[in-house]
């Protein structure tokens, strides 16, 4: 892959998702058409290679007075993790796996930061509401 391709792949977006009671649906099964109720994030993570590439997804719960959440559940592949005393989770993972895990509601993610490496890694960094 030369230079240019890889400046093309690269992304990167920060934003504050809208507040929704509506589940996650499994991004394998999301369609190629854009819907209306498609979040920012939900449009960066179909996008996502349907081929396995390293990823690595880590993040922050707090409660809603901005206080870190020890202990709490959160699932970005297969395997659940649990967050540290800090409230911070970080788990290795792939595309593929992680493209068939639910994620968290919107309503519960406040921000989030989806990019890829110059060596490849996609790395997604999400701020969530307990």
């Amino acid at each position: 892959m030369n230079f240019d391709q890889t400046e093309q792949r690269r992304t990167f977006i920060k934003v504050a998702v809208g507040v929704s009671s509506a589940s996650w649906v499994s991004w394998s099964t999301a369609s190629s058409n854009a819907s209306a109720n498609e979040s920012p994030l939900e449009r960066q993570l179909r996008s996502l290679p349907h081929k396995a590439e390293p990823m690595i997804v880590s993040g922050r719960v707090t409660n809603p007075q901005n206080k870190p959440c020890c202990g709490q559940s959160v699932m970005a592949s297969t395997k659940p993790i649990v967050t540290d005393a800090d409230g911070r989770f970080w788990q290795a993972t792939s595309t593929t796996e992680f493209k068939n895990t639910n994620m968290p509601s919107s309503k519960q993610i406040a921000n989030h930061q989806l990019s890829q490496d110059a060596s490849g890694v996609w790395r997604l960094y999400l701020e969530l509401n307990a």
